[in-house]
């Protein structure tokens, strides 16, 4: 069963100012996990790979949060920023549970011929290291 917790977190982190009430998505859940290839794993030098098995997006008119966590733990890494089409500009990052950070980066979503959210990859900086995320949606 996927974790309430980290859509509601998400959620809870992505109240901003927003339009009407008819114009906010109440959340996306997906359940797959984050893999790299050997050679981002090798390349990565400093950069954080986030470990997750869940994936929340909740996008109010644009405002938006992306949440990567795991169903057994409390927490995610969140993306906050703008949704435009399927990328969006990273502008603040936290991660599992600490407070939020001003970052610059970039999410992008990957879709199927279908539409559906096939894969999600974000690169992002807040600090001293870049924070990596590649998401991939299971198809069971």
């Amino acid at each position: 069963m996927l974790r309430p917790a980290i859509l509601l977190s998400t959620m809870a982190l992505a109240m901003q100012p927003a339009p009407a009430p008819a114009q906010v998505d109440a959340g996306t859940i997906l359940a797959g996990r984050c893999n790299y290839s050997e050679h981002v794993a090798r390349a990565r030098g400093n950069a954080i790979l986030v470990t997750c098995d869940t994936a929340s997006l909740v996008d109010r008119a644009g405002a938006a949060v992306l949440g990567f966590g795991q169903r057994d733990r409390e927490g995610a890494t969140q993306f906050r920023g703008t949704l435009s089409e399927d990328r969006m500009t990273v502008t603040g990052l936290a991660m599992r549970g600490a407070a939020w950070r001003d970052a610059k980066g970039t999410c992008r979503l990957f879709r199927r011929a279908d539409h559906a959210i096939d894969r999600i990859a974000c690169l992002a900086n807040a600090g001293p290291r870049p924070v990596i995320v590649n998401f991939v949606v299971s198809r069971l």
